[in-house]
């Protein structure tokens, strides 16, 4: 689904029920979806045939499809590891794992809300104070629906000993952004996804790998459009049941996976997630851009830059001197055309000249014009 005026750049427009949907999109979701649109344009030219070619529907619906069903493979070769390991993951101190411990071989039912420390991370942060003074309680009533898990869960916080207890004392009902996406659980899980599982526990960065996903998705940092798949991987591993199941009191994986979407990607929220990508970057790569070697802040290769004897600056060189050899031939070749033309024209003009002294030579008419050309 595009915007109109990108789905009118291949010869549509969208269906009705399509444009009905976009006017109650935010203005996040709708920046996403021309994101995606460009991304199709310039990394998916046989999608982009597809949507341009008339009456090729199903086949773009199988292709699709196919995306589709590569997303959940790629969708559970990175969930599942970490559940077999969120016993650890899931603690401030690795090195004392949650206990009762959760992981590989632990019945479902000692999982997500059923468990107090794993029911802490997963309470909505708005709830987190009821659940730290009275956890029965309030696990029973997010279990039974009672309280709302439309929320983002406490363990996407900052955290000081307690989930989401801040460095200056707790949850700030007057500030709700702060800490956002800076929890310790975000940062094990963008390590082991993005780096490698080795990477998730220990405290410095680890230089990425050809198997870690952030070099083979060519995204060797950690983007807005992470935030909420990392969210989802931490609240996933922890629950009773597994991504894309109705899962601990209702929650639907979909839509919030869709709100916290359009969170990260609104653009009155641009500040706080500028921040919150910085500290992720910096924790899970070791450089708050990430991985990217930015030679304008670093300078790294001025070395290069000064030594003739470089083999880019060789390289830079002859293309230059290739590309200025190339526009002085054009040059050139306008220049005679331009020579050709201008004699075609006097060439022209002297015969029509000629044969308008022969008329007035042989009427007595003396008021032919002749042609100057300019």
């Amino acid at each position: 689904m595009f915007l109109d005026g990108k789905a009118s750049a291949f010869g549509t427009t969208l269906p009705h029920s399509l444009k009905k949907k976009m006017c109650h999109m935010s203005k996040g979701k709708l920046l996403w979806h021309d994101k995606v649109f460009d991304f199709i344009k310039s990394s998916a030219l046989a999608v982009l045939n597809l949507l341009k070619t008339t009456g090729m529907s199903d086949e773009l619906k199988k292709c699709i499809k196919k995306l589709c069903n590569q997303v959940s493979v790629t969708r559970s070769t990175d969930f599942n590891p970490i559940k077999d390991i969120i016993g650890q993951y899931a603690t401030i101190n690795p090195q004392r794992p949650l206990d009762p411990y959760v992981g590989k071989g632990v019945p479902c039912n000692k999982w997500g809300f059923n468990h107090v420390q794993p029911g802490k991370l997963l309470c909505p942060i708005e709830h987190l104070l009821k659940y730290l003074k009275d956890s029965d309680r309030t696990c029973a009533k997010l279990k039974a629906g009672d309280l709302s898990l439309r929320s983002l869960p406490s363990f996407v916080f900052e955290s000081n000993g307690e989930p989401c207890m801040h460095l200056d004392g707790g949850y700030d009902k007057d500030y709700v952004a702060k800490g956002m996406f800076e929890g310790f659980l975000l940062i094990r899980v963008g390590k082991h996804i993005m780096v490698a599982p080795k990477a998730a526990l220990k405290d410095d960065p680890l230089p990425l790998s050809c198997r870690s996903k952030g070099l083979i998705m060519d995204t060797p940092c950690i983007i807005a459009e992470h935030l909420p798949y990392l969210t989802l991987a931490g609240r996933s591993a922890m629950s009773t049941q597994q991504w894309g199941a109705i899962a601990d009191g209702g929650y639907v994986w979909e839509k919030e996976y869709n709100r916290m979407l359009t969170l990260v990607l609104d653009p009155l929220h641009e500040e706080e997630i500028a921040n919150a990508l910085h500290y992720l970057n910096l924790k899970i790569f070791g450089h708050e851009k990430g991985m990217v070697n930015d030679s304008s802040d670093d300078n790294n290769d001025s070395d290069e830059k000064n030594n003739k004897d470089s083999f880019y600056i060789w390289l830079w060189e002859q293309a230059k001197a290739k590309q200025a050899a190339c526009e002085w031939a054009q040059t050139k070749l306008w220049a005679h055309t331009a020579d050709i033309t201008l004699q075609a024209d006097a060439d022209h003009a002297a015969v029509g000249d000629l044969l308008n002294a022969a008329i007035n030579e042989v009427t007595g008419n003396e008021e032919t014009a002749t042609h100057e050309v300019s």
